[in-house]
């Protein structure tokens, strides 16, 4: 799983000049950690709500499968990333990535326990 140190606010995640709008409850702690498990990624576009930029750093191509380690352009912070099937992708490209909003995952920052969403 790929961990984020996040900032929570009303109705959205904010990791430095990245925001991901939410309309589900979030936990009410404001400094978390987000899990994104590397097959919640999806490949986006500049224009997509809650896209980041990020560089390749290494693929692999498993046929069924592309794992991806990339680099936030921002902050420099290495993610693991799983896309379906082959995928036109090489060491150096830059893309942008968007989490899945329905598998975040959230732990406190203190105490690394799960959060549970409120209700």
């Amino acid at each position: 799983m790929n961990f984020l140190a996040v900032t929570l606010s009303p109705g959205k995640i904010q990791y430095h000049h990245w925001q991901l709008p939410l309309s589900q409850p979030l936990p009410s702690a404001s400094k978390v950690w987000l899990g994104i498990r590397p097959e919640h990624f999806a490949l986006a576009t500049v224009e997509e709500v809650g896209a980041f930029p990020v560089q390749v750093d290494l693929v692999e191509a498993l046929g069924h499968e592309t794992g991806l380690a990339v680099h936030l352009i921002a902050t420099g912070e290495t993610l693991r990333v799983r896309l379906p099937g082959q995928q036109p992708i090489r060491r150096g490209d830059r893309l942008y990535l968007r989490p899945d909003p329905q598998y975040l995952h959230f732990f406190d920052a203190t105490t690394g326990q799960r959060l549970e969403l409120e209700p």
